[in-house]
C-alpha cells in the first residue's frame, strides 16, 4: 500500500472548504487503498507552519509525513488537479460544499461524508471534552440548534443576498414555529448583536458557547479581523460539533451550516434561507 500526503495550496477559503478538499482526497485514497497523511499548513491567517488538521483531527491513518511521499510524486499534476476539483467517488463536491441539498436524494452524500468522518475524522479529546462538559447541564433536554452566518456574509457579496436575511424579525418568524417544542435554543453566530436579539426574546432559553471574546460586525467576519487564529480555529470547531448535537437544526446557505450537518447524526433540519425542510 501506498503512502501520500496530501498538503492543500495557501488559500484564504473557509474552514468548510478546505476540510472538504481534506475529505475529498481521503475518500479517494480509501477508495483506492492508499495511506493519506493530511497537511495544511497554509490556511488563511494561520501559522504557515503550523498544520490545523493536527490542532484539530488525529490523522487518519496515524502516519507521519516522513512516511509519505508528495502526492504529485506517484499521481502527477493531471490527477492532483481532478481530485482537487472534487471529481470523486461520481459526483463533485462543491455541489455539496456550497448547499446543503434541496432533495432527499442529495442527502445520501451527506450520509456518504458521514461514515468517512466517524472513522477516519477523530477529533482530539481535548477539544470533545469542551463540547462534552458545555452540553453536560442540558443533558436529557431538548435542544433546537440554529446557525447565523454574520451580516458580512452578504455585504461582502457572499451567500444569497436576500434581504429579509437582515431582518432579525424574519428569524424570529423561523424559530417561533418550533421554538416551543424544545427546551432551549442553542445560537451559533459570529455576531453578538443576534445573541442580544434573541435574548431579549427568548429569555431563559438561549445557550450558547460563550468562551469568545471578539466578535464579527455588519462588515467584517470574526475571521476577517486580527483575532488569534488558533484559538478561533478551536472555538470554531467546538460550536460545530454543540451545533451537531441538536435534536434539530436550522441551517442556511453556509459553510459552519454544512459543517454541523457533516458531523451530526440527524437528518431533522430546516434551511431557512429558501424554506427548505427535512425530516
Amino acid at each position: 500500500m501506498n503512502n501520500i500526503y496530501y498538503r492543500t495550496g495557501n488559500t484564504d477559503c473557509g474552514f468548510n472548504f478546505v476540510f472538504m478538499l481534506c475529505l475529498t482526497h481521503l475518500e479517494y485514497c480509501i477508495k483506492n487503498n492508499i495511506k493519506i497523511y493530511l497537511d495544511v499548513t497554509n490556511f488563511g491567517h494561520s501559522d504557515a507552519n503550523q498544520n490545523w488538521w493536527d490542532l484539530i483531527f488525529d490523522q487518519p491513518f496515524g502516519l507521519e509525513k516522513d512516511q509519505c511521499l508528495e502526492f504529485e510524486q506517484i499521481y502527477g499534476p493531471e490527477l492532483i488537479e481532478k481530485t482537487s476539483k472534487g471529481i470523486i467517488n461520481g459526483y463533485h463536491f462543491s455541489e455539496i460544499v456550497d448547499h446543503i441539498h434541496d432533495s432527499r436524494e442529495n442527502f445520501e452524500h451527506i450520509c456518504f461524508h458521514r461514515n468517512t468522518i466517524e472513522k477516519y475524522c477523530k477529533v482530539k479529546p481535548e477539544i470533545l471534552k469542551i463540547v462534552d462538559d458545555f452540553l453536560l447541564p442540558y443533558s436529557g433536554k431538548k435542544i433546537l440548534g440554529l446557525h447565523r452566518r454574520g451580516r458580512d456574509h452578504f455585504t461582502t457579496g457572499h451567500g444569497s443576498g436576500q434581504n429579509h436575511l437582515l431582518s432579525n424579525e424574519y428569524l424570529k418568524t423561523i424559530i417561533d414555529q418550533y421554538i416551543d417544542d424544545y427546551d432551549y435554543l442553542y445560537v451559533n453566530s459570529d455576531e453578538y448583536v443576534y445573541y442580544n436579539y434573541l435574548k431579549e426574546i427568548y429569555k431563559s432559553k438561549i445557550i450558547f458557547f460563550n468562551d469568545k471574546e471578539e466578535y464579527g460586525n455588519e462588515y467584517n467576519g470574526l475571521h476577517h479581523l486580527p483575532v488569534n487564529y488558533t484559538k478561533l480555529l478551536k472555538e470554531l470547531v467546538v460550536e460545530i460539533l454543540i451545533l451537531s448535537k441538536c435534536d434539530k437544526l436550522l441551517l442556511m446557505m453556509s459553510g459552519i451550516s454544512h459543517m454541523s450537518l457533516l458531523f451530526s447524526k440527524t437528518n431533522d433540519y430546516i434551511l431557512y434561507d429558501n424554506h427548505v425542510t427535512y425530516h
